[in-house]
């Protein structure tokens, strides 16, 4: 969990230049950083869930409708902010960024306490903040710069609690070894 506050570091550093091209890409690879270490942490614990027909059918509809948003957006950049490394470190991010929301939920479907669900809401307020935040710079609309900074540190208090909230008994963890 150091390496995330550290890459939240790195992260907010950047973003103070963020008009210049190398801390653009900087703050993408710091986010897709933080992105990554999360979904590894949480991967090992979720790697043998099976999921149902239905699951499987309405996750791949939900990812195919992101991807196909996550085009759309990328047509809207304006040109100045185009740069060789752009393209590349930005769908890196987005396509984290649902891995990271899919992987929260599951998580969560699966521990189902107040840990995991830290983790999803943290995982959610990172996904809204990049959204408004894409909003401010590249559709130029400031006002947006207020719910980046609100969910952004909302995520990051989240995560100081998913990391200091001990683990509970870990039989009443699992959905499918508690009693209904």
């Amino acid at each position: 969990m150091d390496y995330v506050l550290v890459s939240y570091l790195i992260c907010d550093i950047s973003l103070v230049y963020y008009e210049l091209q190398v801390f653009n890409f900087i703050t993408f690879l710091a986010r897709s950083l933080i992105f990554s270490l999360l979904i590894f942490i949480v991967f090992p614990k979720i790697r043998s869930v099976k999921f149902r027909l239905f699951e499987l059918i309405l996750g791949i509809a939900v990812v195919a409708i992101n991807i196909y948003l996550l085009f759309e957006l990328l047509a809207m950049v304006p040109e100045a902010f185009i740069y060789d490394y752009f393209y590349p470190v930005y769908l890196a991010l987005t396509l984290l960024t649902i891995l990271l929301v899919g992987v929260a939920f599951t998580y969560n479907n699966i521990f189902s306490n107040k840990r995991s669900f830290y983790f999803l809401l943290a995982a959610l307020f990172l996904a809204f903040s990049d959204f408004n935040f894409f909003i401010a710079i590249y559709l130029d609309v400031p006002v947006f710069y207020y719910p980046d900074r609100f969910f952004h540190i909302l995520a990051l208090g989240l995560l100081l609690l998913f990391w200091i909230k001990p683990i509970e008994d870990s039989n009443n963890n699992n959905l499918e070894q508690r009693e209904v």
